[in-house]
């Protein structure tokens, strides 16, 4: 049966779409169905698959050429720090490849970034990071409410270095942290043991102490990395 869609049509279907390429139901170089066939399985227009399909192509995840058709492309050539293509990821089942990599970009950035936090900040911006660490003391009981505490924490960090392209960062931690906390923190147990490392961090910024701060946040990343790691093996059974 045709699946419709009642509203914000080409976005609805670039998202199902974009989930689906994101997750590798579509290879590289792999020929995504024309309009006549998509408009039959969303139950929508060829105007509307066109629409999704050009949405699609300013991301970078397809290529769309006269009489040759749509094509999906490397992941070289995404805008992997697309908010819209970061969300989509967040709804696919989490990939370890891409996980790593958001971690390694985290581990580049983060500890520089909550030593600017610690020497920038103000009363109100330690209240914050304070209340978004309460809240994952609050739910280590509930993965998901969790991490999205965890993500909140992390937020309040970058935004508290008053750089704006620190603050730009803040949907790919999002991203790294809802997805990979799926096979990292599956548990009461393995949350608990991640607030000590997020606890220095903060008590370090409150202290307005730079060179802990990022010590702290380098350890918290290491640890995190390392969980990661291995839940890929786990995973995929690889050495």
């Amino acid at each position: 049966m045709a699946k419709v869609l009642t509203r914000g049509l080409s976005e609805q279907v670039a998202q199902s779409l974009g989930v689906r390429i994101v997750q590798g139901d579509f290879a590289t170089g792999a020929k995504i169905d024309n309009e006549d066939t998509l408009g039959a399985e969303f139950g929508v227009s060829r105007t509307v698959i066109r629409e999704a399909m050009k949405r699609l192509e300013s991301k970078g995840l397809v290529e769309i050429r006269p009489r040759l058709g749509t094509t999906v492309q490397p992941h070289s050539r995404w805008s992997n720090l697309d908010p819209e293509l970061l969300k989509w990821y967040r709804s696919a089942p989490p990939s370890i490849e891409v996980l790593l990599q958001l971690r390694e970009l985290r581990t580049i950035v983060e500890p520089a970034g909550v030593a600017l936090a610690a020497s920038r900040c103000d009363d109100d911006d330690i209240e914050r990071v304070m209340q978004a660490y309460g809240r994952m003391e609050k739910n280590v009981k509930d993965p998901e409410a969790f991490a999205t505490a965890d993500a909140e924490f992390h937020s309040e960090l970058l935004r508290a270095a008053r750089n704006d392209y620190l603050i730009a960062l803040e949907t790919v931690i999002a991203t790294d942290l809802l997805s990979s906390i799926k096979v990292t923190n599956p548990n009461e147990r393995k949350n608990l043991a991640s607030l000590k490392f997020h606890l220095k961090v903060a008590n370090a910024v409150a202290e307005r102490d730079g060179d802990a701060a990022e010590k702290a946040m380098r350890t918290l990343l290491e640890d995190a990395g390392w969980r990661l790691k291995e839940a890929g093996k786990a995973l995929f059974q690889t050495d």
